[in-house]
């Protein structure tokens, strides 16, 4: 009889210890994934920030396009 209660005691507490063990690497998964969030977060906003300025570039570079097509425009009628 006493065997038996030891062996469920013994179970037991290796339940309970690899439930902690569990729980404390999804603890650790979870603050893994909370940092990959964060860098991705990080990464967004650098990636909507160099959109931002690809855009306004391209604002200029059109800009400065119709300009030479204007002045092209301009000379080609000159010349004919």
């Amino acid at each position: 009889m006493k065997n038996i209660f030891l062996l469920i005691l013994i179970l037991l507490l290796a339940s309970c210890s690899t439930y902690d063990e569990s729980y404390y690497e999804s603890e650790y998964r979870l603050d893994d994934i909370e940092s990959i969030i964060v860098e991705l977060e990080s990464r967004i906003t650098d990636l909507e920030n160099d959109l931002s300025a690809m855009e306004e570039e391209n604002e200029e570079l059109a800009s400065e396009l119709e300009e030479v097509s204007g002045t092209l425009d301009e000379l080609l009628d000159e010349k004919y």
